[in-house]
């Protein structure tokens, strides 16, 4: 069982020739259009925006349909983080004025001793605090 393997030659002189040949076959050309083919391809393209433009919002109505709540979602946690922002540059703003930060802080514990003093001290004013907070929640929540 010799295995009989055939080599065959490769002429390796002549490189330059077959660089010229590889590269005269390698680009092949398109014929050049004409202007009425340019002028059909502008139209068919220009049909197309036309038409993708006006379906737009039929497919941007069926999108927020079918995502209408977390769009809702995704828009009311984006409206609650620029408020935040917004408060929080406020609050800086106002700290950084001298003696209103301590001012400030003495007002909240005096709301705070005052607010304990008011519902929170004897069982009838946490009791009158709770049907407050349950008609609260009632006209909220329905």
């Amino acid at each position: 069982m010799d295995a009989q393997i055939q080599y065959s030659e490769v002429d390796t002189t002549s490189e330059e020739r077959l660089l010229e040949s590889s590269e005269a076959n390698a680009i092949a050309l398109l014929p050049p259009a004409t202007q009425s083919e340019a002028g059909y391809q502008w139209q068919r393209i220009s049909q197309q925006m036309k038409d993708f433009l006006a379906q737009l919002p039929d497919y941007l109505g069926r999108f927020f349909q079918q995502n209408q709540r977390p769009i809702t979602n995704i828009g009311l946690i984006l409206a609650a983080i620029v408020a935040l922002r917004l408060i929080i540059g406020i609050l800086d703003a106002l700290n950084d004025i001298p003696l209103l930060g301590s001012t400030f802080e003495l007002i909240g514990i005096c709301y705070s001793i005052w607010f304990v003093y008011r519902y929170l001290l004897t069982a009838q004013s946490r009791q009158e605090m709770a049907r407050q907070f349950e008609n609260l929640k009632q006209q909220v929540v329905g």
